[in-house]
């Protein structure tokens, strides 16, 4: 699977809009499970936190290298798992009212 979405990156602007996001959906997934612990409310956080570091710092090293089709990916995906931290955080402060 990893060599899959390798090439679906490499080729990210090649692909037609439903295949981009298809993409994003596995990419999204595939961090998910890969980086964010789940165990406890502590890990969560700052497994997400650093997440989020990691994809942003990505971001920025893709523009810098002229990557243009990574750049667009890992902003995102940064997007994506700060909304998914902020909908944590609000369930979170729903559950203590």
């Amino acid at each position: 699977m990893e060599n899959d979405l390798r090439l679906k990156i490499t080729d990210y602007f090649n692909l037609n809009k439903e295949e981009r996001y298809k993409l994003i959906l596995d990419l999204t997934e595939f961090y998910l499970d890969n980086n964010v612990s789940k165990r406890t409310k502590n890990e969560f956080e700052v497994s997400i936190g650093q997440l989020i570091f990691h994809l942003e710092l990505e971001h920025r090293f893709a523009i810098r290298s002229e990557s243009y089709n990574r750049a667009e990916i890992y902003s995102k995906l940064s997007s994506i798992f700060r909304n998914i931290r902020e909908e944590y955080l609000n369930e979170e402060e729903d559950d203590g009212l």
